[in-house]
């Protein structure tokens, strides 16, 4: 797995920046390379970096709708340009890999390109980034359409402050809730959930940016496909969840486990694992309980983390509009615990009434 060129922590093959020590490896949709330096790609063979070559796009027609303005930053396997649709008088994100980075050594790159198309194409969210269109040019250049979007990733903003207040955390996490909902109802699961994968913009009147929208389902699993059956593991090890590692069929309840993990970072200011190896992370996933949250952390929002962060899918919450609930809960006070604990006595007296009901019948012989 590749490594940051400036403190050698394990990144993933195309991250925009390194989640540790926030060095810029290529930069994210929206963001602008104003210094006009080249901007360096992680290689997926050897970490190395090196600056991304391909033909120019400026001035470029896409499809004649579409004409590509400047470059917004590149990553291991293409470019992202802002370009003007002059039809309907929008800007949009252009997201390229071109045709001479398509060799075999990329050709899970390029599935992950089509997967990722094909599963925000096919999610109706405000919470999630809008495909507008995708193909391939003539030259074999393959594109991406989607809306532009201008702020920092969550996980610029963790890293210049450290942890964030419970209120902040909640709003936030309650947003990606949102966006889980609808792809988990149609049979998507992200499986690489975490902060450089979270953009946050303003939206409405409300001041800073707040508004929460899920990016990247390049490795995500769709109903009837799976771009991981060559045995290759995708995802980043961080924040995957101990059957994403285990190679195991996974459903919606992986992804609770990585947002589990950005709400611990989130919290804490650090990551619930530290490791300097892909192995460490695994073992820690695997078999190792994080620390306690900080003590300002209410103790109600700290049992829903870990209820997030069980080794076990049946043990965590069952869906992502659970979570939801339960961390607006926890910010009241209201302990998931307890609420477990009432619930499931609600459903024993439950139990006990219609028992008792049905004895009484057969003895007076109904």
């Amino acid at each position: 797995m590749p490594t940051c060129p400036g403190c050698s922590a394990l990144i993933d093959g195309d991250a925009v920046e390194c989640w540790h020590c926030g060095s810029s490896i290529s930069m994210a949709v929206g963001a602008d390379t104003a210094s006009g330096a080249p901007t360096l790609a992680a290689s997926e063979v050897d970490g190395t970096t090196r600056p991304f070559r391909g033909p120019s796009m400026i001035g470029r027609d896409v499809i004649g709708q579409y004409v590509i303005r400047r470059k917004l930053g590149e990553g291991g396997m293409g470019e992202v340009y802002l370009a003007d649709q002059p039809a309907i008088g929008r800007q949009v994100a252009i997201k390229i890999v071109h045709a001479q980075t398509r060799g075999s050594d990329l050709d899970d790159h390029i599935e992950r390109f089509r997967n990722e198309a094909k599963a925000a194409a096919s999610l109706e969210s405000p919470h999630i980034v809008q495909i507008f269109n995708w193909g391939e040019l003539d030259d074999g250049t393959l594109f991406m359409a989607m809306e532009y979007l201008s702020g920092p990733t969550l996980g610029q903003v963790v890293r210049e402050a450290g942890s964030l207040e419970p209120e902040r955390v909640v709003a936030i996490a309650t947003q990606i809730c949102a966006a889980l909902t609808e792809a988990h109802g149609a049979g998507v699961v992200h499986r690489d959930l975490k902060p450089s994968n979270i953009m946050l913009i303003e939206r409405g009147d409300t001041p800073g940016p707040t508004f929460a929208k899920v990016l990247d389902f390049g490795i995500a699993k769709l109903e009837g496909s799976d771009i991981t059956r060559s045995g290759a593991m995708f995802g980043t090890p961080q924040y995957m969840s101990p059957e994403q590692l285990r190679a195991e069929p996974l459903d919606g309840r992986s992804d609770l486990y990585s947002l589990g993990v950005m709400l611990y970072e989130l919290l804490a200011g650090v990551l619930p694992f530290s490791s300097p190896t892909a192995v460490g992370y695994v073992t820690a996933h695997l078999h190792e309980q994080p620390p306690p949250l900080p003590r300002h952390v209410p103790r109600a929002l700290g049992e829903v983390v870990t209820m997030m962060l069980a080794k076990q899918a049946d043990d965590r919450p069952p869906t992502a509009a659970a979570v939801a609930d339960a961390l607006t809960a926890a910010l009241k006070g209201r302990s998931p615990i307890a609420v477990r604990r009432r619930a499931r006595q609600r459903a024993l007296r439950t139990a006990l009434w219609l028992t008792l009901a049905l004895v009484s019948a057969s003895a007076l012989g109904y």
